[in-house]
């Protein structure tokens, strides 16, 4: 049984060209790197231009046989094919090599992956489909923006513009990981996502703001409410202090009842 070797564009396209000539990369990183002027010709023994003849003294070197990749794959017999494996190799758009066109990948580990994604995909269109309006709300202004604390966009609304942001970053993994599914996994399991509601809602109607990145005042005073320990993880600290700290729990009535007033 014949040996095959694949390879998968890193994006989903109808089909591709492989670049010739290039510049191909043997033993890359290692001592005894190589590089040279390469291209893949039918009849040829060798990808090195220099070693190319076409017996023709007014063109003593062929023209590149063009190499295609459809439907962002390729799958090469080791036997029947060695010389155009060896293109797929060595070419500078192989993501082994530094490039980022195409890559080798081993099918049975692929179809893993594939199906660990398709998994998360599941649960978290899962958890969506049972939260409640005010979580929903809170996952879409937390990962879509501020725009959503607009009452006047519906709960099922931001239902669907969740859902369609799990389904398009799922198929953006390819079944490599997806932090976007990943993150949306744990929000939903975490506990204070009431707590990071009233906090966007609070920012947005200028009752509380943020200064130097990773401290909360309140907007009127300026006074210091919260100090957090990192800029990016400030909102998500605050709410946590909403919800576990005694002083926290008390800011977060007094917080409530501005949100209120407010309206």
């Amino acid at each position: 049984m014949s040996e095959y070797k694949s390879f998968r564009t890193t994006r989903k396209t109808h089909a591709v060209i492989l670049r010739q000539p290039f510049i191909a990369v043997e033993n890359k990183g290692k001592e005894n790197e190589r590089r040279y002027r390469a291209q893949y010709a039918e009849g040829q023994t060798t990808l090195e231009i220099e070693n190319q003849f076409t017996g023709n003294p007014n063109k003593p070197h062929p023209d590149p046989t063009p190499i295609y990749i459809t439907k962002g794959f390729k799958n090469l017999s080791v036997e029947e094919n060695p010389l155009m494996l060896k293109a797929f190799e060595v070419h500078p758009d192989n993501v082994a090599n530094g490039g980022r066109l195409f890559k080798e990948f081993d099918i049975k580990k692929e179809e893993l992956l594939e199906i660990e994604a398709f998994e998360k995909e599941d649960e978290a269109k899962g958890k969506l489909k049972k939260a409640s309006p005010t979580l929903i709300r809170a996952a879409a202004v937390w990962f879509l923006g501020q725009k959503y604390l607009d009452q006047n966009i519906s709960t099922n609304k931001c239902k669907l513009v969740l859902r369609n942001a799990i389904e398009a970053n799922a198929e953006v993994a390819g079944g490599s990981g997806n932090l976007f599914v990943d993150s949306f996994i744990a929000f939903m399991k975490e506990k204070d996502n009431e707590e990071k509601l009233l906090v966007a809602v609070a920012i947005e109607k200028g009752i509380i703001r943020i200064v130097a990145k990773k401290k909360i005042v309140w907007a009127q005073s300026g006074e210091a409410v919260f100090n957090g320990s990192q800029a990016q993880e400030v909102i998500r600290e605050f709410a946590m202090w909403l919800k576990n700290d005694k002083e926290g729990r008390e800011v977060s009535k007094l917080l409530s009842q501005k949100v209120d007033e407010a309206k």
